[in-house]
């Protein structure tokens, strides 16, 4: 055999070799779309490092991540302030305001040479070097780069709930407990998140609006809009939201993530900056249950700095969450279906609801369902008969056609309080009536006659109603 040919036989026994070794016939690691199981596998495999990982994402960040909308920016500023119009394929998110990178993280201190305060790099290059020393991983979430919504406070990073204001000093003393946590099981913060400035709408006036990457004319989910948008398009594996209405929730479903929205006492709220101090709840964002159930396990449990918690002690599972779902079957479990609910008002609700029903067929694959009736709903000049379901309609008319003459809009719960009031003295109420415009619920009982027979043990709270519309509202329990 020739020179030529013995050459060309070692070439293809080379390329025979490459193509079957073990790390060349595993699969390429492929960013999008990667969960933290794809990531840790990739890892293990030494097909990426930490290192890599984040400047993988700052590419994407780079292309993707920037100003989505039109109107006038104010001079003085260079803030959008006014009116803004969403840009048709804009291409770009407005998801994340502030990247953790030595330079670009705080307002009030530019030189940032603290060697204290780690940037996402510096971070990423220290889990590298534990891992080729050991050949393990830190935590369940090493080397994961995460966005946390600005309204958590984050030590190294400007933290200021979407706002601009001037401050003297734009970084707070400590983690928030969610983000200590998340970086002890060994994650990255990589970047806070644009948010509704202090927890309301879509846009801040730091970080401007948000938009969807699956439509750039469509809400990314209100105020947690910025963690869900960048997860949804990839610029980091898992987000940090919060909510103290639906602001959590909204995100996963408006960017078709798994969201996780832990009841009030399972996650810390320790470090974050409050909207309402009895409904605030931190959200977890990830692309699958499986990764949204291995945060939940980093970042539940109890905090002596936030006395919620203590209602948990004892009320977790004895295995992580994310064991619990491995293997995880709907067998014996019973789903109930509010259809009542389900009723299409818009286009956007019949796909809606079309979506859910397959999900539905889906679930009945692996048991019953049952349909469940829907609480009785209350009319009032908010939630007037054309906006309750189909199946209560007739309940609602009935509700308005026995209200004040005045008009349909004054519901029979104000009849109820205007008896209660004529028969019970305003002083017996603990001051039931001050002024004509507030009015003090019972916290148990709806009934008139309750209301008076406790009053004198001042259960109630004060509800504010508005006196120049005259509108009713549903009640309001809270505990005293």
């Amino acid at each position: 055999m020739s020179g030529r040919n013995l050459g060309l036989s070692a070439f293809l026994v080379a390329v025979f070799l490459g193509f079957w070794s073990p790390l060349a016939s595993a699969q390429k690691f492929n960013l999008e779309e990667a969960t933290i199981v794809d990531i840790h596998r990739a890892i293990k495999a030494r097909q990426i490092n930490a290192t890599q990982l984040v400047n993988l994402y700052l590419k994407r960040i780079e292309a993707y991540n920037g100003t989505c909308v039109k109107g006038a920016v104010d001079p003085a500023t260079g803030y959008l302030l006014g009116d803004i119009e969403p840009v048709e394929k804009a291409g770009k998110l407005g998801a994340l305001i502030t990247l953790n990178l030595r330079g670009k993280r705080s307002k009030t201190d530019p030189t940032d040479n603290d060697p204290a305060m780690p940037d996402a790099l510096e971070v990423a290059k220290t889990l590298d070097a534990e891992f080729a020393k050991t050949g393990k991983l830190k935590g369940s979430l090493h080397g994961i780069p995460f966005a946390v919504k600005d309204q958590f406070d984050t030590f190294d990073m400007r933290s200021t709930s979407g706002a601009a204001a001037n401050y003297a000093n734009d970084r707070p003393p400590a983690d928030a407990e969610i983000v200590a946590r998340l970086r002890k099981a060994g994650a990255i913060i990589l970047a806070k998140a644009n948010m509704g400035e202090y927890a309301s709408g879509d846009r801040s006036t730091f970080g401007g609006a948000t938009c969807n990457p699956y439509d750039m004319s469509r809400s990314a989910g209100r105020s947690s809009g910025g963690s869900g948008a960048a997860v949804a398009a990839n610029l980091v594996t898992c987000a940090i939201g919060e909510e103290t209405g639906p602001s959590a929730r909204n995100p996963a479903a408006n960017n078709a993530l798994v969201g996780v929205v832990a009841t009030h006492s399972l996650i810390s709220r320790a470090g974050l900056i409050p909207a309402s101090l009895t409904r605030d709840r931190p959200g977890i964002l990830c692309k699958s249950v499986k990764d949204a159930a291995t945060v939940l396990s980093a970042v539940a449990g109890y905090d002596p700095k936030d006395a919620a918690t203590a209602a948990s002690v004892g009320q977790t599972p004895a295995k992580p969450y994310d064991d619990i779902v491995d293997g995880a079957s709907l067998r014996g479990v019973r789903i109930g279906v509010v259809r009542e609910f389900m009723q299409p008002h818009t286009k956007a609700d019949e796909d809606s609801i079309a979506i859910a029903e397959r999900a539905i067929a889906d679930l009945k694959k692996g048991g019953p369902l049952s349909s469940i009736p829907a609480p009785a709903a209350r009319c009032s000049r908010r939630r007037s008969p054309s906006y309750c379901p189909r199946s209560i309609r007739r309940r609602c008319r009935r509700s308005t056609r026995r209200s004040s003459p005045r008009g349909p809009q004054r519901s029979v719960d104000r009849w109820r309080w205007r008896a209660m009031r004529r028969a019970c003295p305003p002083n017996s109420l603990y001051g039931f009536w001050p002024s004509g415009n507030r009015r003090r619920q019972e916290k148990g009982s709806l009934r008139w006659k309750d209301i008076c027979a406790n009053a004198a043990t001042k259960t109630f709270v004060a509800s504010a109603i508005s006196s120049r519309s005259r509108r009713s509202t549903p009640s309001r329990r809270f505990p005293v």
